[in-house]
């Protein structure tokens, strides 16, 4: 099979979807997943539970999601506008008018179809570099009006909002997060405890769909019950490749005619602990007795809600950066890891390239990545976040003495990837 086959040998002949969605890729296009209807259907079935979970009627709901190329930030709106709620705003981080003109013209101009069809969304807001005060501070006013607030976010940007609020004094206590594409370690759990605020974890990957979503009882904590009525998950022993340890892989098999693909245990990147559930939630009074704590990526990159293949990372940072920086391949290396409650990005570089300035590396990196499929979105997101540093230093060795391109560190021993 040749590799540009392969993805689309596993596309579902069932699914005559007309939206498509597309996994983040660097070299690649990503893998193309068609969204029908039924799978939409199907995730509105889930949401309608999260909705009785935790009692969404009568709250605000926030978005703090990306625009276009990404459908994160309008799926949201238009799903809870089908299920009888309303987004009152929506928040976009990252992104200068140079370098996303044409994806703000081009979300706005569906967001205004959109509410011309009637569906009650709002038009996105750009957040200013760095800051995710605004969302604070409009999440702050809404309580001081008696109205609780439910805010849909990444794990890093959920943690910038609340420790925003701290920092500032604004009382957001009893917000509740849904947080979905990366870690949510027990550091990012602490800053939103701090703050008064609650959080699940959504767990999702844009090729088989909706995997599972956390409870009430799991509040803060890296656990999410498994939709067992669209996904079978089973464990499997297996040495990671950019971690050198051994992970529990977790194999995937897609069970309804509506999935994007059609798969039978397979190995997304993505490890964790698969067990019976003890709550009595309302998940599990609706058969998902599963859980999955204990997630992560450990062949992704996955910081600040974007998702790019670790071998496509390796490559730029094994080939196109040498070339442009100097060097050879295990002179640089991108190291994701916990500071604190924050997801850092780390580019190392080695001492023997003598870069004249640190400053080179980050923005010769940012533009090499822009270059790439789905390079733009993750750029724009990472320079808005600041979440890129470079430090001038050996790249880090696993405890096999290896020295990877891409080099991730579990945050913790329960944190949480949902993407």
């Amino acid at each position: 099979m040749k590799p540009k086959d392969k993805t689309g040998s596993f596309r579902n002949p069932l699914t005559l979807g007309l939206m498509e969605g597309s996994s983040g890729g660097s070299r690649s296009k990503g893998t193309r997943s068609p969204r029908s209807v039924g799978e939409l259907l199907t995730r509105e079935a889930h949401y309608s539970i999260f909705n009785e979970e935790f009692a969404l009627r009568g709250r605000a709901l926030v978005e703090v999601k990306a625009i276009l190329p990404s459908t994160t930030g309008l799926n949201p709106c238009l799903r809870a506008a089908r299920g009888g709620n309303r987004v009152e705003r929506w928040f976009v981080p990252g992104g200068s008018w140079r370098s996303s003109a044409h994806y703000r013209v081009a979300t706005y101009a569906l967001t205004l179809w959109g509410k011309a069809l009637g569906a009650r969304m709002p038009m996105p807001t750009q957040l200013p570099w760095n800051d995710f005060a605004p969302v604070a501070r409009w999440v702050a006013e809404r309580k001081a009006q008696g109205v609780a607030c439910v805010v849909g976010a990444s794990a890093s940007a959920g943690v910038r909002v609340s420790r925003a609020a701290l920092d500032q004094g604004l009382d957001i206590a009893g917000t509740q997060f849904l947080l979905n594409a990366e870690a949510l370690s027990d550091a990012k759990g602490a800053v939103l405890q701090e703050a008064g605020c609650r959080a699940s974890s959504h767990y999702g990957i844009s090729e088989v769909g909706g995997i599972g979503t956390g409870c009430g009882a799991m509040a803060n904590r890296s656990c999410v019950h498994l939709f067992r009525d669209s996904m079978a998950a089973i464990n499997y022993p297996r040495r990671a490749p950019f971690a050198d340890v051994d992970v529990n892989a977790i194999l995937l098999t897609t069970l309804l005619p509506s999935a994007p693909h059609v798969f039978i245990n397979v190995d997304m990147q993505d490890c964790g602990i698969i067990e019976k559930a003890t709550c009595h939630c309302t998940y599990a009074k609706a058969g998902f007795s599963e859980q999955i704590r204990g997630i992560y990526s450990y062949g992704k990159l996955t910081g600040w809600g974007m998702t790019l293949l670790g071998t496509d990372v390796a490559h730029l940072i094994e080939e196109v950066l040498p070339g442009r920086l100097g060097g050879i391949p295990g002179d640089c290396q991108l190291a994701q890891h916990a500071s604190g409650s924050d997801t850092v990005l780390s580019l190392r570089v080695s001492p023997r390239l003598k870069l004249d300035s640190p400053e080179r590396a980050r923005e010769c990196f940012l533009v090499e990545l822009r270059r790439l499929y789905g390079g733009s979105l993750a750029a724009r997101t990472w320079a808005h976040a600041d979440a890129v540093e470079v430090v001038i230093a050996e790249p880090l060795r696993t405890l096999s003495g290896k020295v990877l391109p891409l080099h991730l560190v579990q945050e913790s021993p329960r944190s949480v990837h949902a993407s």
